[in-house]
């Protein structure tokens, strides 16, 4: 057991592989394929986050290569916020309830003088940037003629009249079929793929040992 809780298991061939994950090896005497799912990955230095989150070689967050440097965001500001740091924002209100919002870029930096001072939370930021993502990629797919299932609600939501979305969290069921046709195109999401089908993850963990030459994979089970 390794210090952030994972059993870690070494496997030296591929009918070891089987027996374990079907219970009948001195490494584990439960039958995996019911109740588990898996994860094959190629290299021990990956980690177990979303690729939305992963950063490349220079710590910069993967998706910012998918948005234009002029690229602008509304992220949403409490009003007693506004009134005691004198913000420069834009307010929405609907049925009563009023929203403040500041443009910032995409690195999170307030676009007006006035706002210099404030900072944006990064997970505010990054939803606005995986929603933009999302958008930008509903809308190829439009052209394209790439179907894409989903109601007119969700329509919606990806094609809103103002440049103010909902936050990820509030849509994100909506957004579930989009999300998982543009992770299958490679862009990057939050969500992880999984499989019930153990020999699934472990095409993905071995398909480029030889290529790349790598010595040691990681099989996530259980």
């Amino acid at each position: 057991m390794t210090e952030d809780g994972i059993n870690e298991i070494k496997i030296e061939s591929y009918d070891e592989l089987v027996n374990i994950i079907c219970g009948k090896h001195e490494k584990n005497k439960i039958d995996l394929r019911e109740d588990f799912i898996f994860r094959g990955v190629s290299d021990i230095r990956c980690e177990l986050i979303p690729s939305s989150l992963r950063k490349n070689k220079q710590n910069q967050l993967k998706i910012d290569k998918y948005i234009e440097t002029d690229q602008k965001f509304w992220i949403e500001v409490d009003e007693n916020e506004v009134i005691e740091k004198e913000l420069e924002c834009y307010k929405q209100e609907i049925l009563f309830v009023k929203k403040f919002y500041i443009e910032v870029d995409k690195d999170g930096n307030p676009t007006s003088d006035k706002n210099i001072d404030y900072h944006v939370e990064k997970n505010e930021l990054q939803n606005e940037k995986e929603i933009y993502i999302l958008q930008k990629f509903f809308n190829f797919a439009d052209k394209c003629g790439l179907k894409v299932n989903t109601n007119n609600s969700t329509r919606g939501l990806i094609h809103p009249s103002s440049q103010i979305r909902s936050g990820l969290e509030e849509v994100f069921y909506d957004y579930q079929e989009i999300i998982s046709l543009a992770q299958h195109y490679g862009l990057p999401t939050r969500d992880l793929d999984w499989s019930y089908d153990y020999k699934v993850s472990l095409y993905f963990a071995v398909k480029d040992v030889l290529s790349k030459k790598i010595h040691k994979i990681v099989f996530y089970g259980p």
